[in-house]
């Protein structure tokens, strides 16, 4: 695992930290997060995985928000499916062709604004 991550919002380095209450005021759970250097001014941050690898690209509260309205849009595509893994995977290869981008790319986490703009825009137009 790398020590520093540049971020995705300003430039500055940002940095692991064991625990997340570096931005809540207290742990929440056992994962850690990356935070920019410049929190709480530039106020991005991102959780990571066990080893500490990051979710994805660090967000302010702005990019949080559309994250979130993205993920209001596209779970009920998959959450209630027989097979959620089969149904998520079909919704994220749906994803990426109508923004036509790779489906590696075409997951919320690693999305920036324009992208996230760019799915909710794609998805309102989808009869859910």
């Amino acid at each position: 695992m790398s020590d520093t991550l540049t971020c995705d919002v300003c430039g500055a380095p940002a940095h692991f930290h064991e625990t997340n209450a570096v931005v809540y005021g207290r742990a929440y759970g056992d994962r850690g997060m990356w935070v920019c250097s410049d929190f709480p001014r530039c106020d991005s941050f991102v959780g990571s995985h066990p080893d500490g690898k990051p979710f994805g690209r660090l967000k302010n509260k702005k990019s949080r928000e559309l994250a979130k309205e993205c993920h209001a849009l596209f779970d009920p595509l998959w959450k209630h499916a027989e097979s959620k893994r089969k149904a998520r995977g079909l919704a994220y290869c749906r994803l990426a062709k109508a923004l036509s981008i790779s489906i590696d790319d075409a997951h919320f986490g690693m999305m920036d604004d324009e992208m996230l703009i760019r799915s909710l825009a794609v998805m309102k137009g989808w009869n859910l």
